[in-house]
């Protein structure tokens, strides 16, 4: 659990993590928002090669990115978190990091058209009710 917390706070160094109900929403905001920046910045170098379907993806990933599930966040807002779905959230959002991280260096439209579906699995994934 605090190798995910460390891995996050590594590369957004301001993410505080699920613990205390303040830093909920902050922490999953921060962690939508560098992802969507990566995605952004790809898609500039290598939209031109997605197909309509991977565009309307891409669409999808990049608005999960800019606002939040709202179940999620209500979910997870005022819950106790026991020990489990505190590390579940963490180790959460080291996927959605290091997806951040391949976006960032992808290189061909087809290996950013596969990150972005890795990245829709992620969001339907987080937002499974057990959180």
């Amino acid at each position: 659990m605090s190798a995910d917390l460390d891995y996050v706070k590594g590369r957004i160094p301001t993410y505080r993590g699920y613990l205390e109900e303040n830093d909920r929403y902050d922490s999953d905001e921060r962690v939508r928002a560098i992802l969507g920046a990566s995605l952004t910045d790809a898609h500039v170098r290598l939209g031109a090669g997605l197909s309509e379907a991977e565009e309307t993806a891409y669409g999808e990933a990049l608005f999960s990115c800019m606002f939040g599930d709202q179940a999620f966040v209500k979910r997870v807002s005022h819950a106790q978190l026991g020990e489990e779905a505190y590390a579940a959230l963490l180790a959460g959002d080291r996927i959605l990091v290091e997806l951040e991280e391949r976006v960032a260096n992808a290189a061909t439209s087809t290996e950013f058209a596969a990150l972005i579906q890795e990245i829709r699995t992620q969001f339907a994934h987080r937002s499974r009710p057990e959180l």
